[in-house]
């Protein structure tokens, strides 16, 4: 349970502190996505739904006009990321990042198709070259934080 409060509230600080300031490709990573994809992951579907959920209303309460679609939005994500860890082999560090990109890719899509489907409509190749630069994004951000969460005692040793 320290665990998932911990890490809502990084992402809290993530989204409020660093997000803004910080883009790559210009997009910002989503911490709240890359943790709820870990914890799918790492313990199942099950947390993966409570903990996106948990991300998503502390994302929400920071935008009140995305209070619902992003926390169900990550939970739809952590449950798909749980049932797949179960029917595929992903423990190797390659495999989680392909499976973060992929749930990123579906993310930022799904996203855009609920809350901005004109655009889709308007013009699908930059809403494409968005979803791509933004899962990339996350991807990049995810190895690092995967990186750090896999070898954490290691590097606590170190400091």
């Amino acid at each position: 349970m320290i665990k998932y409060i911990l890490g809502a509230l990084f992402v809290a600080f993530y989204q409020i502190i660093i997000a803004p300031r910080t883009s790559l490709m210009g997009t910002q990573s989503d911490m709240a996505l890359i943790l709820t994809v870990w914890t799918a992951l790492a313990y199942g579907s099950t947390a993966g739904i409570y903990f996106g959920l948990t991300a998503g209303i502390l994302i929400g309460l920071l935008t009140p006009m995305e209070l619902g679609w992003v926390g169900l939005l990550l939970s739809f994500i952590g449950y798909i990321t749980g049932n797949l860890k179960t029917k595929l082999v992903i423990e190797p560090m390659p495999s989680k990042i392909l499976t973060l990109l992929a749930a990123s890719l579906v993310y930022n899509f799904l996203y855009i198709f609920f809350t901005r489907f004109e655009l889709i409509i308007l013009n699908l190749s930059n809403v494409l070259s968005v979803t791509l630069k933004s899962a990339l994004n996350n991807a990049l951000v995810g190895i690092v934080i995967f990186l750090i969460i896999r070898y954490r005692f290691i590097l606590r040793k170190l400091i």
